[in-house]
C-alpha cells in the first residue's frame, strides 16, 4: 500500500530502520527544539512510502494515494481529503480552537514565541478591539 508524502515537515521516527531506496527519500535538518539545535531526519516532500498503514497518512491528509489499495482503505472523498489537509495544517501550526476563524480567514498563521499572533496575508483583516459583534 503506497502513499506518496505532500509536506516536507514529516519527522522520519528515529527508530526507524530504513533501506537505501527510503534513506533516498530523506533529508536531514538542524532544527531547534527544547532550546538546542538538533539534528532531525524528514521525509522529502513527494516521497512514496510503502506500508501496511499508509492510508493512515492519506485520512490524515498528509499524503495522497499512490494505489488503489492504498485508496480503498482511505476511503475519502475530495472533500473529506481537503477538509483533513486543512484540519492539520491547524493542528501543525497549533492553532488554539478559539482562534480557528482567524486562522481560517487568513489572518494568522500560527503564534509567535512570545504567543502574539503571527500575521497571515489578510492581517489587515484584523478586527480591532472594540469591534465585537453585539
Amino acid at each position: 500500500m503506497q502513499a506518496r508524502l505532500l509536506r516536507d515537515d514529516i519527522e522520519v521516527s528515529p527508530s526507524a530502520v530504513l533501506s537505501e531506496e527510503e534513506q533516498a527519500q530523506t533529508v536531514e535538518r538542524v532544527i531547534l527544539r527544547n532550546g538546542q539545535k538538533r539534528p532531525v531526519t524528514f521525509w522529502k516532500q513527494g516521497a512514496v512510502l510503502d506500508r501496511p498503514d499508509s492510508f493512515m497518512l492519506v485520512r490524515m491528509g498528509i499524503a495522497e494515494a499512490v494505489d488503489d489499495e492504498c485508496k480503498q482503505r482511505a476511503s475519502m472523498s475530495a472533500a473529506e481529503f481537503a477538509k483533513a489537509q486543512h484540519a492539520y495544517a491547524r493542528l501543525n501550526a497549533g492553532i488554539h480552537p478559539d482562534d480557528f476563524p482567524l486562522f481560517d480567514a487568513g489572518i494568522i498563521l500560527g503564534y509567535l514565541p512570545d504567543g502574539t499572533y503571527k500575521p497571515g496575508p489578510n492581517w489587515d483583516q484584523m478586527p480591532k478591539d472594540g469591534d465585537d459583534d453585539e
